[in-house]
């Protein structure tokens, strides 16, 4: 029997807000733990050593076990993928110094030679069959498994319940259908379920790392630091004098100094303790120069668009311009979210949406602001309108849709969950302060029950939340395609379709450019409206440098990062 272990990429509200705030896998201790450390004291930058807040407890570093961002964010600064995040097939940036495809489907790795473990043992294409083989391994249950169910064979592997009878021989049988080969030491051919050219640089995903066969993970490690101690205050990385990049590492050393109270890590910082901290939204409004980047996630109202009176796009468009965005995210959540002017977070794709995609923008303007990335909320169809010109049309809309339907009052439901409350009940008071003869109902409906009633349709209206596996929005546009198992709104549209075919077949900026498009018209007939975007802040100190900020896996990478020295006197 197959059992499905990926959570469904449209989580519920409850389940998203996990992005917010986390939790850390039940597990066993790091092995490589030891004493804890002494409270620190100020920094000097001559020491060329960071420390960064981390607000959890490392019980484990083992991304088999711990989903946990922050951790990941560690194992990100010890450990190296076959490709970097931003890598191209000139310049990789990761353990391997080159691929080739054909066809998009079936990639040559080819491994540098100068790769090597903290210990000096070379780094070898069976480490990478071995680690994502053990991610996949079902008896593990790894959280992280899913972010290789593009590759042939393993979600079938990874979908099997070890409580069946004939577990073992069944996954045996499957573990060898999963298209991962290490042909030799240093070349590793992947094979996946359709063609991505996208898809070598999710490697760089810290879940992604190599693992050796003789050792504990993080007991060595190929990135540019070495685990150099463990313990309940927290972690120290050195300088890994075997990283293949080691020349590029300015750092001698990462500390991260665990506090789970956020007053105190905030207050370590002021003082000098702490080179970086991570802050919740509230306290992160008080810190002069704090930053913050939308988490790749987005938070929305979906449309049944299967239902008769639903199907009606005017309908459904007039409802999503009549919703006030800016309202809705402030009432709900407040600074810890980012009103959402697109479906995909302008944190992903290197700033969404593309420059040379948005009307009157500078080239690189996307990319350079990030979060403040313009876009439209129903596919720029108002762009440029004066202030009230959506609510006008949004009511014309409303007008003109009730009565070709023949309707005078319409009444819909709304499915959420508990913890989303505050939202629903903005969504409830904004449209129906907004559209006349609309009501809507509001269902506080448990987790199981709700994604049961989506399921087969037994809904109006269900506030849902959508969160990305790599940075790439194709990951948020391909679940709104007709025969996608996430495509909750049960919207078909051929053109649509059309678009996301011929992006997963495309790379680079026309792979942008057809996705925007695909975004624009996914928007315009609103089956569903993007709300908010959950955001992360932290404050960084101004001598550390060089810090490369990402959306997810890899988030604070210090491979480039440096401490600035004071000037004299």
């Amino acid at each position: 029997m197959l059992r499905r272990r990926r959570p469904p990429l449209c989580l519920t509200l409850a389940v998203a807000g996990l992005l917010l705030g986390g939790c850390v896998a039940a597990a066993q201790p790091d092995p490589a733990a030891l004493a804890a450390r002494a409270a620190p004291s100020p920094v000097s930058p001559a020491s060329a050593e960071v420390r960064l807040h981390l607000p959890v407890e490392p019980v484990t570093l083992d991304p088999a076990r711990t989903a946990e961002a922050v951790l990941l964010d560690v194992v990100g600064n010890l450990m190296e993928g076959l490709v970097a995040p931003e890598g191209t097939m000139e310049s990789p940036g990761g353990v391997a110094e080159r691929w080739e495809s054909a066809d998009h489907r079936q990639f040559t790795f080819y491994l540098r030679p100068e790769a090597r473990w903290s210990d000096g043992v070379p780094v070898t294409a069976h480490d990478f069959v071995r680690a994502w083989l053990h991610l996949l391994d079902p008896a593990e249950g790894a959280v992280n498994a899913h972010l290789l169910y593009e590759v042939a064979g393993a979600e079938a592997y990874n979908g099997l319940d070890p409580a069946d009878p004939d577990f073992a021989e069944q996954a045996a049988a499957l573990r060898e259908g999963v298209q991962v080969v290490a042909v030799d030491d240093r070349t590793l051919q992947v094979t996946l379920k359709a063609p991505n050219p996208e898809w070598p640089r999710y490697t760089g995903h810290p879940a992604l790392a190599p693992r050796r066969a003789d050792l504990p993970f993080g007991a060595v490690s190929n990135g540019p630091f070495v685990l150099a101690g463990s313990g309940a205050g927290g972690l120290r990385l050195e300088r890994n004098p075997y990283y293949w990049n080691r020349s590029a590492v300015q750092l001698d050393a990462v500390t991260y100094h665990v506090e789970p109270d956020p007053y105190q890590a905030l207050r370590l910082f002021q003082l000098g303790h702490l080179h970086l901290v991570l802050l919740p939204a509230d306290l992160a409004a008080q810190v002069p120069g704090a930053q913050a980047m939308a988490q790749p996630a987005t938070m929305g109202l979906v449309f049944n668009a299967g239902q008769p009176r639903l199907a009606h796009s005017g309908l459904r468009t007039a409802i999503a311009l009549a919703l006030d965005v800016q309202r809705l995210t402030a009432e709900a959540v407040g600074e810890a979210g980012l009103p959402a002017l697109t479906l995909v977070p302008p944190s992903l794709g290197g700033g969404w949406p593309p420059a040379e995609a948005v009307s009157g923008g500078a080239p690189g303007e996307a990319g350079a602001h990030g979060l403040w990335s313009q876009g439209s909320l129903v596919g720029e169809l108002l762009s440029g309108a004066l202030p009230g010109a959506e609510l006008q049309e949004a009511r014309r809309l409303w007008g003109e849709a009730r009565a070709e339907l023949g309707l005078d009052r319409v009444t819909l439901t709304l499915l959420h969950a508990e913890e989303a409350g505050a939202l629903a009940g903005a969504v409830k008071r904004s449209l129906e302060e907004r559209l006349d003869g609309l009501t809507v109902e509001l269902h506080t409906v448990p987790f199981a029950q709700r994604l049961e009633r989506v399921r087969f349709g037994q809904f109006d209206l269900v506030l849902q939340g959508w969160v990305a596996d790599h940075d790439d929005p194709m990951a948020l546009l391909a679940p709104f395609t007709t025969a996608h198992p996430g495509n909750a709104a049960r919207w078909v549209s051929a053109d649509y379709d059309a678009l996301v075919a011929a992006a997963g077949a495309a790379a680079g900026s026309g792979r942008a450019a057809v996705l925007r498009q695909a975004e624009q018209l996914l928007l315009s007939e609103a089956p569903v409206v993007p709300v908010y975007h959950p955001l992360r802040h932290w404050a960084v100190r101004p001598e550390l440098e060089g810090m490369q900020v990402r959306p997810l896996g890899a988030r604070f990478d210090l491979r480039q990062a440096r401490l600035a020295v004071a000037p004299p006197g």
